[in-house]
């Protein structure tokens, strides 16, 4: 496969993709460096990228050496061949893992992280995906929907009924999210989750109609 697209990052790492497989992952990516740096913890043993695309986020925080292990989740098997790709390429194979999966109940019960990194579908109703559109490049409307489409948060609600089954002891979850705030936060709430903070996120708010956060949640130590 010929990459469409390449981002280098920090070491001459580079993130290989293709069009269609774009959710604004790159430019929202500062808001995550901000967030993690402002909860001031500098390094985590097993982190994750739920939702993750071509997994930029992700492999800028392993690149970064903010966490040991870096595995991607993603719903779409052209995304997991292109993180496998940048994976091999980048020589990193070896603090790498790959799951394809529509819902976290589909991890192995053994997998835990310390860390998770989450950008996912913010469009709660599909008549307003149109407003995500011009995050992709040369957009498919198919690619659109499933990138950006998470109607009556029902993705949402099954990551917040798993997700506690691989969080390790004080684990933490940065999530993005431009709407919803407080039916998000009240998902994070029942389902056992601490609420730490809301950071405003920036770059993420120029791509949606509204303001833009990147919640922080934590799992009990």
């Amino acid at each position: 496969m010929m990459a469409d697209r390449i981002i280098t990052l920090d070491n001459n790492f580079e993130v290989l993709y293709e069009d269609g497989l774009d959710g604004g992952g790159y430019d929202h990516l500062l808001d995550f460096v901000n967030a993690v740096n402002l909860a001031g913890k500098t390094n985590y043993t097993n982190a994750v990228e739920w939702c993750a695309g071509f997994g930029v986020i992700g492999f800028d925080f392993l690149n970064r050496k903010v966490c040991n292990h870096m595995s991607f989740i993603d719903c779409y098997d052209l995304a997991i061949q292109w993180l496998i790709k940048t994976s091999t390429h980048n020589n990193v194979s070896d603090k790498t893992s790959f799951y394809i999966a529509d819902k976290i109940s589909l991890i192995p019960e053994d997998v835990k992280w310390d860390l998770v990194l989450a950008n996912p579908p913010h469009c709660f109703e599909r008549a307003s995906v149109e407003h995500f559109e011009k995050t992709l490049t040369e957009p498919q409307k198919d690619d659109v929907i499933r990138i950006t489409c998470d109607e009556d948060l029902a993705v949402h609600k099954e990551f917040f009924k798993n997700i506690r089954s691989h969080l390790l002891p004080g684990a933490d979850i940065f999530i993005s999210e431009v709407s919803s705030f407080d039916e998000v936060e009240q998902l994070a709430r029942d389902a056992g989750l601490e609420i730490v903070s809301r950071y405003a996120a920036a770059k993420l708010s120029i791509n949606c109609s509204g303001a833009a956060v990147i919640f922080h949640f934590k799992e009990p130590a």
